[in-house]
Formats: C-alpha cells, structure tokens, sequence
C-alpha cells in the first residue's frame, strides 16, 4: 500500500484499539464517562475479546480454577471487570459479587463458586526490576 514504516507505527499504536473502536479515546475512564454510543460500543467489544482470549485459555488449559484481575485496567475499572464477568459467568461456573466488584474489593467471586475471582494490583515494573538485579547478582 506504500506506507511508511513510520506511519504504520502510529496507526497500531497511536489510533487503533479503544480510539480507533470508539473514535473517542484510548482511555477507559473516558469511555466509561461518556454517552456516545460509540464509546459503549469499544467497551463491550474489549470485554468481547478478554472474553474470547479467556475462553481460548480456558479450552487450552482444560478448566480454570482462578481468574485474576489485574493491571491498570482490571485493577481500576469496575464497569470492564463487570461486563467481562458477565459474558464469563453465562459459560464457566463461577458466581462473582456485583457489590464487591463495584466497592473494588480483591475477592469478587462469592463463597459457593467453583472458580475464583480476584482483583489484585500488581507492580510489573517492580518485578522486572527484581529479576534483573537477581540475574545480575548470579552473574558475579
């Protein structure tokens, strides 16, 4: 198509995903704020494909025993983290608390289901970070 590689670039990273669905914002909290139906529209296909990568796992893996919520957008966002419990609740057993989710509590998932669900922060910077100091220090 002639495009430079430059160009490609910024289309991936700059105008696809949640912008280029929504034509609103990459940010999830703006889309969580704003009325265009747009702006639902990216959210529930987001929740859509976390769905559809979980269920790949999940046929992979053969079941699932825990899910965990984590990262800036599954730390964060109750309305993400609800919209992808409820497609999964229609096809895994799992029960999850409504309440604990919006209140952002870390065990969502309710006494009684089979798999668990938790919300944890996590610090992948930090991690990175210790790992590299331990190859290092196994290096001298």
């Amino acid at each position: 198509m002639g495009w430079e590689t430059e160009a490609i670039t910024h289309l991936l990273y700059r105008e696809s995903g949640l912008l280029g669905l929504s034509g609103l914002s990459a940010d999830v909290r703006t889309l969580e704020a704003s009325p265009d139906p747009k702006a639902q529209f990216a959210l529930d296909y987001f929740a859509y494909r976390i769905n559809a990568e979980i269920g790949s796992l999940v046929a992979i893996l053969g079941g699932l025993d825990g899910l965990v919520f984590s990262g800036g957008i599954g730390t964060h966002s109750a309305s993400v983290r609800a919209r992808v419990l409820h497609r999964l609740a229609s096809w895994l057993p799992l029960s999850w608390s409504e309440q604990a989710n919006a209140s952002q509590a870390d065990w969502l998932s309710t006494p009684d289901s089979p798999v668990t669900v938790l919300r944890m922060a996590t610090d992948e910077a930090a991690e990175i970070w210790r790992t590299g100091i331990g190859c290092l220090d196994g290096m001298r």
